[in-house]
């Protein structure tokens, strides 16, 4: 049984992001993807999103939510 319906995760790494898709290759809610969270081109996915996890960077500018949200938010 899931606690979600619909599940995004995004990993800039691809050892990490391998490890993840074993972690849940059982789950038919998740949606891995390869990317930087921090790259102008990286988009939301359309879909509505209830709840999100964010790992985050550790440096300053990745700290920067108020940047990462404006620059990263759909309409």
């Amino acid at each position: 049984l899931e606690c979600f319906n619909y599940v995004c995760g995004y990993e800039k790494d691809f050892e990490n992001l391998i490890d993840a898709h074993e972690i849940t290759k059982n789950c038919n809610n998740v949606l891995l993807t390869q990317v930087d969270v921090y790259s102008n081109d990286f988009q939301l996915p359309e879909k509505e999103i209830h709840v999100a996890f964010i790992d985050a960077g550790h440096t300053p500018e990745q700290l920067d939510f108020q940047n990462l949200f404006h620059n990263h938010k759909h309409n």
